[in-house]
C-alpha cells in the first residue's frame, strides 16, 4: 500500500493530518475461533493489512469514514449500525474504543 496516497487522500477529504495505524492480516491454519476459548491455534501472517488514518472531528459520536480501495464514503452515529458492509468493521472498533 502506498502510504503517501493514504495521507494525501485523507488530507483532501478531512483536512490536515491524522494518526496512521495498521493492522496486519492473518489466517488460522487450524483452530478458527478457538483461541479465545482456550483452544489451540496456528495463525500465520499474510501480506495484507488494514491501514487507518484517524483524527478527532469535533463530535462525540459521529464517524466519517472513507474506503480508499472502494472509493466510498460513509458517515454514521455510534448508536446506529452503518449500512455499508465495509464500515461495520470500523463501527465495531469505534464502539470498543
Amino acid at each position: 500500500m502506498d502510504l503517501q496516497r493514504i495521507k494525501n487522500k485523507f488530507q483532501s477529504l478531512f483536512g490536515e493530518g491524522g494518526a496512521l495505524y495498521t493492522a496486519p492480516g492473518r489466517i488460522n491454519l487450524i483452530g478458527e475461533h478457538t483461541d479465545y476459548n482456550g483452544g489451540f491455534v496456528l495463525p500465520g501472517a499474510i501480506d495484507k493489512a488494514m491501514y487507518c488514518m484517524i483524527k478527532p472531528n469535533g463530535t462525540t459520536d459521529t464517524i466519517k469514514a472513507y474506503a480508499l480501495d472502494l472509493e466510498e464514503m460513509d458517515e454514521f452515529q455510534l448508536d446506529d449500525v452503518p449500512i455499508k458492509q465495509w464500515a461495520k468493521y470500523i463501527f465495531g472498533v469505534c464502539l470498543e474504543m
